[in-house]
Formats: structure tokens, C-alpha cells, sequence
């Protein structure tokens, strides 16, 4: 099992943010987001957008990541989360999306040849949760807990071409979003599939 203080050296920016801070000693990643940033493909909104912030690094094979994801929100649809990317027009995410007149919303996006989906549910924790993605093989398994141990599974899809995996975050709608991921846990290996709901 590595911590971020570990994975650091392994991870490498696309689409660097506005501001960027790496806190050894709390073991934290913050970023702030640029004006109007985003990863969407085509869906409803027929536009593409790959310029959203993502901080990863190279699994090898199987692998589990999760984190707490704390933010401070101002813009509608301020996002911060996972991502498991191949290239632009192959990806998916699972983050908090900020909605200023009600809950805010747990979110996961996978995309795929150049077109995008999205799935959805409230969440009632405001904004900060803890997210993971477990991928075994080609399968993918997104989940979410409020404390980072009891995990409720959000959806579980095939993905072939997860070439990085990390963290992101954009303001579609705006910028200076204040993230932090926190309580990193990163391990390769897994096998079980019963795991990915535990």
C-alpha cells in the first residue's frame, strides 16, 4: 500500500491548474482551478472539453485508489474527484459537483469514442467525501463512503484503456475552486472481485 507522499514522484500534470500545493507532512494534494475548465465529450452539450486539471500516474495492471475529497465551491458545476484516463476521447470520472440552490451531487462520467455519459445522485455530506475506483482486468468499480471505511458502490463498468489514473478537478462555469485530497491509499495487485464492494 503506498500513501501520496509516495506516489508523488510517479505523478506527472495534464493541463496544470491555476495554483498547485503539495503539503508533505499532511500528506495533501491542493489545487485551485482555472477559468472555465472542464472534461466533457459531445453528449447534450455538443462540445468538447479536455481542459480540466488531472495530477496521475501509470497503474500497473489491477489497482485501487481512493481519497478524501474536500472542496470549496463557488460556481455551479464545481467538480473535484478521481479519473482514469487513456486520451481525451477515452475516460472516465467519479467527483462531487457543486449545485448552489440544493444538494450537491455525486457524479461518475465515462467516455468513451469521443461521447460522453453521466450517472447521478444527491449527497446530503455537503462537500467532502471519500471516493475509489478498483480496477480488476477491464472492469471498474467506483464507490463512495463518508468516513472512508463503510463504501457504497456508485457503478461498475468495462474501461480497456486506463492508462493513468489520479486526481482532478475544473470550473465549467467559473474557477478558483479550492480542492484537497487527503488520506491517500494506492495499492496494485488486487484480485478480488468481492473487495470492490467492501
Amino acid at each position: 500500500m503506498k500513501t501520496l507522499n509516495q506516489l508523488i514522484d510517479q505523478m506527472e500534470w495534464l493541463n496544470p491548474p491555476k495554483e498547485a500545493q503539495y503539503h508533505a507532512n499532511q500528506e495533501s494534494l491542493t489545487m485551485t482551478t482555472k477559468l472555465n475548465t472542464d472534461f466533457w465529450q459531445q453528449t447534450h452539450y455538443q462540445f468538447k472539453r479536455d481542459d480540466g486539471h488531472f495530477y496521475g500516474l501509470k497503474p500497473r495492471g489491477n489497482f485501487h485508489l481512493s481519497a478524501k475529497i474536500t472542496m470549496s465551491p463557488s460556481n455551479r458545476y464545481d467538480q473535484a474527484g478521481l479519473m482514469l484516463r487513456g486520451d481525451s476521447g477515452n475516460w472516465l470520472k467519479t467527483s462531487i459537483e457543486y449545485i448552489p440552490e440544493g444538494l450537491n451531487k455525486l457524479g461518475s462520467v465515462v467516455t468513451r469514442s469521443d461521447f460522453s455519459d453521466w450517472a447521478t445522485q444527491e449527497i446530503e455530506e455537503g462537500s467532502q467525501c471519500y471516493l475509489r475506483l478498483i480496477r480488476i482486468a477491464d472492469d471498474v468499480y467506483i464507490a463512495w463512503s463518508k468516513e472512508g471505511e463503510h463504501w457504497l458502490p456508485m457503478r461498475m463498468c468495462h474501461f480497456e484503456d486506463g492508462q493513468q489514473v489520479g486526481f482532478y478537478s475544473c470550473s465549467p462555469q467559473g474557477e478558483n475552486l479550492t480542492v484537497s485530497f487527503s488520506e491517500v491509499v494506492y495499492f496494485e495487485g488486487i484480485a478480488d472481485r468481492t473487495k470492490a464492494y467492501q
